[in-house]
C-alpha cells in the first residue's frame, strides 16, 4: 500500500483545469496507462471515482493497475466493488484469478 500511497500523492503538473466529467476522465486514465505512466492513471481514475463513484470501468483499470504494481490485495477489493456495480464475469474472473495467484490463494 506504500506504493499506491506514493502514486497517490503525487500531483503531475496539469496545464488544464480539473476536469469533473467522469468518462473523460476515465478516457485520460486508459490514454496513460496504454502509454505506460501509472502515477498519472491512478490520479485520473481516482478523480473519475470521486467524480462518480459507481463509473465501473475505473474500478476495472484501477485493478489492472494495482496487478501491474504488485498490489494484488487492491486489485481484488477493485474487483470486488466492480462485481457489486455489476462487471462482466468474462472481465472480471481472469484478473480476480490472477489477483489471488499473486496471493498464493490457489484453490
Amino acid at each position: 500500500m506504500a506504493v499506491l500511497a506514493a502514486i497517490a500523492l503525487a500531483q503531475p503538473a496539469r496545464a488544464a483545469a480539473r476536469d469533473d466529467n467522469p468518462p473523460r476522465l476515465y478516457e485520460d486514465a486508459v490514454r496513460h496507462f496504454n502509454g505506460g505512466d501509472l502515477e498519472v492513471t491512478v490520479i485520473a481514475l481516482k478523480e473519475a471515482q470521486s467524480a462518480d463513484p459507481g463509473l465501473l470501468p475505473a474500478h476495472v483499470l484501477m485493478a489492472r493497475v494495482f496487478l501491474r504494481i504488485a498490489e494484488p490485495a487492491a486489485a481484488e477489493e477493485c474487483l470486488r466493488r466492480a462485481r457489486r456495480l455489476g462487471a462482466d464475469p468474462n472481465i472480471v474472473w481472469p484478473l480476480q484469478a490472477e489477483a489471488m495467484y499473486w496471493q498464493r490463494q490457489y484453490e
